[in-house]
């Protein structure tokens, strides 16, 4: 195409941020039942923990807290399933691999309830 002026046009691109591709994909994580949040005072120590590598096509590293009991292998799959999901409806990407790993369980049971269940 070119203007009346003879000057083609230079289509712009387009950039997402970081903080939104992690605000997306903690989002995604989140919403899967058996997901919660888990704070920390110690730096980097939060879960969910979201690392991207290569900004193209993402390699994307989740760390999740899974609250007890929930199957492990589901809660997995549901994670990187919503995460596949948000990036490609949200940003139209797809990853080229989502790993995610289970770095802590939550139960709201007391020790005295953990202990009678052995």
């Amino acid at each position: 195409m070119v203007t009346t002026t003879g000057v083609v046009p230079v289509r712009g691109a387009t950039r997402v941020h970081e903080r939104v591709r992690h605000r997306l994909i903690e989002h995604a994580v989140l919403s899967v039942p058996g997901v919660v949040r888990h704070g920390s005072i110690a730096p980097g120590r939060a879960l969910p923990s979201i690392t991207i590598a290569d900004d193209t096509r993402p390699t994307v590293n989740v760390k999740i807290a899974a609250t007890w009991p929930h199957d492990g292998a589901r809660v997995v799959d549901a994670v990187r399933t919503a995460v596949i999901h948000e990036l490609h409806e949200s940003l139209g990407e797809q990853p080229a691999s989502v790993n995610v790993r289970i770095a802590r369980i939550e139960s709201n049971r007391t020790p005295a309830e953990v202990a009678d269940a052995y």
